[in-house]
């Protein structure tokens, strides 16, 4: 796929096609999507499932059926999906915000690395405009590859699992199993001249959604174990490309957090 065959969009999506276009369609908690969707363990807690859509629909006519929620941030919200022939995938909603979120350099991550892709980066699906954005949302849609929890979420769900007041640490070897990998995928960033900018434990997530891990309980830190420990780097929504020589540095503001601004 060549960098011109995104959708890089700025406008807003077109005209919504239902009846109540300010309103999610179908929403989850008819019985039929409940008996078709497995619960996901590590989704974020107070997620009304009677306000989320039925489908996403992109005006290019692809469509996603949602099962849940991945996560919320202050810039978007990435919903759990399936696509029309069952394979799980993640869709990401922009948020409508000032300062307006840039997707540019976003998608134009994903473009190097569908030319150049690497077991441990996150894959590219598709990207475009909603046929009904939904209320709070720009209408840009960027869908992704499905994947497992993150390192974060296990390290909390491992916390209560404790009843500790912090977080237990994983296992020596476990460990170096998973910085190889994050090593690996930021090695094969540089060779595409992408900046990554925000590694954290919440952009490191399992590559399998059923994970399973054991806790070796001590008197200092109980220790997280597990066996299959596959994982992606994901998230490139404040990625930078590398500067040529001969190019004039530009620079962007970000205001991200509602208590500080990022530059």
């Amino acid at each position: 796929m060549g960098f011109n065959e995104f959708n890089f969009q700025e406008s807003p999506a077109n005209a919504a096609t239902t009846s109540s276009p300010s309103m999610p369609v179908e929403s989850l908690t008819t019985k039929q999507q409940i008996n078709q969707s497995p619960g996901y363990a590590y989704e974020p807690p107070n997620v009304d499932k009677a306000n989320l859509p039925n489908v996403l629909e992109l005006v290019t006519g692809e469509k996603f059926v949602v099962r849940g929620v991945f996560g919320k941030g202050g810039s978007c919200t990435v919903f759990r999906v399936k696509d029309e022939n069952g394979t799980q995938c993640a869709a990401k909603l922009i948020a409508e915000r000032i300062p307006e979120y840039p997707t540019y350099y976003e998608l134009l991550a994903h473009e190097k690395i569908i030319k150049s892709p690497h077991t441990n980066l996150i894959s590219f699906v598709v990207n475009g405009m909603l046929t009904d954005s939904l209320p709070g949302f720009n209408g840009e849609i960027i869908v992704t590859e499905g994947l497992g929890p993150s390192l974060r979420n296990v390290m909390r769900r491992a916390r209560l699992d404790t009843n500790r007041a912090y977080y237990p640490s994983f296992c020596t070897d476990n460990i170096k199993r998973i910085g190889s990998q994050i090593a690996k995928a930021m090695a094969h960033l540089e060779t595409l001249k992408i900046f990554h900018l925000d590694l954290k434990a919440g952009n490191v997530v399992f590559v399998k959604p059923d994970i399973r891990y054991t806790i070796e309980h001590n008197d200092i830190q109980p220790t997280i174990q597990m066996g299959d420990i596959g994982i992606k780097v994901i998230d490139f929504g404040c990625s930078a490309s590398h500067w040529e020589h001969w190019e004039n540095k530009k620079w962007r503001e970000y205001n991200l957090l509602p208590y500080g601004r990022q530059k």
